[in-house]
């Protein structure tokens, strides 16, 4: 699923959580990303690829959940 199809199903379901809700969605995300296994990319140019594709997907997703976009 790509992230625009994530926001388009969960987008207007995040929006309507309290502040409280939110976070606790955010906890919840970060104890399973936790209790995931991590394997290291075998070259630094992957990792590096990696981190960018990261970082441009959290851009994608904040700019989505913006409410004046």
């Amino acid at each position: 699923m790509s992230l625009m199809e994530l926001q388009d199903a969960y987008g207007s379901q995040y929006s309507a959580l309290t502040p409280e809700e939110r976070e606790e969605v955010v906890k919840e995300f970060v104890d399973e990303q936790d209790n995931t296994l991590h394997i290291r990319r075998p070259s630094p140019r992957s990792r590096i690829a990696d981190v960018s594709h990261t970082v441009h997907n959290m851009r994608l997703l904040v700019s989505y959940l913006n409410p004046l976009h």
